[in-house]
């Protein structure tokens, strides 16, 4: 007979953890928003790569609060953000704007303002 696996445990939720995570999930909301957006930011692998380490930051600060109450707000705005796009069909541009490649600049620049405060917020080193 195997060993018996440890099934996690799932961190405590309550009014106060509800209430110590509002300021984060209103800069998650804006992050997750930038990270899986409707329609792809571009649709040039290249230009996307500029956005890559943003989201790989999001990754790690996503697995660093992992067993907390925080990876429950993540987990909130994560379903908060992909639900309404399961409501419709989008059309999708297949070819870049010429101000594409600065557009994506800009909002990775917004994505790191977001990660930064949700990682003080999470005070993630």
């Amino acid at each position: 007979m195997g060993q018996a696996q440890e099934v996690p445990q799932t961190p405590a939720y309550g009014m106060k953890e509800a209430q110590d995570g509002a300021a984060f999930r209103i800069f998650a909301a804006e992050a997750v928003k930038l990270i899986t957006p409707g329609c792809p930011h571009s649709v040039v692998p290249e230009t996307m790569a500029i956005m890559a380490p943003a989201i790989q930051r999001y990754e790690r600060l996503k697995a660093s609060v992992s067993g907390t109450s925080l990876a429950i707000d993540l987990a909130i705005v994560e379903a908060d953000n992909l639900y309404p796009l399961t409501l419709v069909d989008l059309a999708c541009p297949e070819s870049d704007a010429p101000e594409t490649e600065e557009l994506v600049r800009n909002l990775t620049m917004q994505l790191a303002f977001h990660l930064d405060n949700m990682e003080r917020l999470a005070q993630v080193p």
